[in-house]
């Protein structure tokens, strides 16, 4: 009955100085996933708390990007309209 907490930075710094988002859109081919997505319940940043167990892909991607860094939001959105409304439908 409990929950499964994870915390992440919302964003980095690399070495060279450049700040780096820790939310992404997509996760580059073949990277290892960790935690599998029905076990994901709630996200946690700086910037707040997503509760995203029983979420829709397209729900956990709006509440995602609302914990993400500001800097990195609009960046996120247009990445989501692309991938789930690849014809501009939304």
């Amino acid at each position: 009955g409990g929950r499964a907490m994870t915390l992440v930075k919302s964003a980095r710094t690399l070495k060279e100085g450049r700040l780096v988002s820790s939310i992404v859109a997509e996760l580059p081919l073949s990277s290892p996933v960790t935690v599998p997505r029905h076990y994901a319940d709630c996200i946690i940043t700086e910037y707040g708390f997503a509760h995203i167990k029983n979420m829709t892909r397209q729900q956990r991607a709006e509440a995602l990007i609302e914990i993400a860094h500001p800097e990195f939001r609009d960046e996120l959105r247009a990445r989501a309209k692309e991938i789930f409304y690849p014809k501009g439908d939304w």
